[in-house]
């Protein structure tokens, strides 16, 4: 039978080979963090790739059941997924997290990619972890608070944060960025960029540029109005 490290391990090479992951930090992340931490008591409603049907449920609570590219419910009632690695990883990846980073997570849910994104930046970062849910920010609170460097609280992310992030993942449906999210950013000189996640309606992935004009208004080229997730990062000047 695999032990529970090994099938961890596993994993995170299978994340990382299905789903093209640069980041060593990233797959080593992977491999660390424990999932089954970050989730309800198991046995857990589980949706694959390939389903279909309704969702469907683990036969046991054997944590090694959570180490596969599957959404598993947070609270199914609710349509509440922690999300499939294989689909969050790559949007991780794409950040270009390092090490002493700053990072702002818009609806983190009960934490378990606030965790690997700290992982990623190391103790010498920072995650501000916000989640609208009164339950689930305080559950994600109690789970992140071995990591002193994240900073879980309730929230929706419309307020403008009090510190620069080089990279903010809103995990949320929006239909664009809000210019909250784009000013806590670090901005380079050449402004930044974000990537858009349509797949759930059949767009697939979209680049995003987002500029300021001369008057300081953000200008949003390639934005459809369409539900989405988006991932905004600090554009590197060379």
């Amino acid at each position: 039978m695999t032990s529970l490290e090994a099938q961890r391990q596993f994993f995170s090479e299978e994340i990382r080979m299905c789903s093209n992951i640069q980041s060593a930090a990233l797959v080593e992340a992977l491999a660390l963090v424990a999932r089954e931490q970050f989730l309800p008591p198991g046995p857990w409603t589980i949706r694959g790739e390939g389903d279909m049907g309704p969702a469907r449920q683990t036969r046991d609570a054997d944590p090694r059941h959570v180490y596969h590219n599957i959404s598993i419910a947070i609270d199914a009632a609710r349509q509440l997924y922690n999300g499939a690695p294989g689909t969050v990883a790559p949007w991780i990846d794409w950040l270009g997290l390092k090490p002493g980073g700053r990072v702002l997570h818009v609806g983190c849910g009960l934490g378990y990619y606030t965790a690997i994104m700290a992982h990623v930046v190391g103790s010498t970062g920072h995650i501000r972890a916000l989640e609208v849910d009164e339950a689930l920010a305080q559950q994600a609170k109690r789970n992140l608070m071995p990591l002193a460097w994240v900073d879980a609280r309730r929230g929706d992310g419309g307020e403008t944060p009090d510190l620069a992030f080089d990279a903010v993942l809103i995990h949320a449906g929006v239909t664009h960025p809000l210019p909250a999210w784009l000013d806590a950013l670090a901005v380079g000189p050449d402004g930044f960029s974000t990537d858009r996640d349509g797949a759930a309606n059949g767009g697939g992935r979209q680049r995003m540029d987002v500029r300021s004009d001369k008057k300081g208004r953000w200008i949003l080229r390639g934005a459809s109005g369409q539900s989405c997730r988006h991932l905004l990062r600090r554009r590197h000047t060379r």
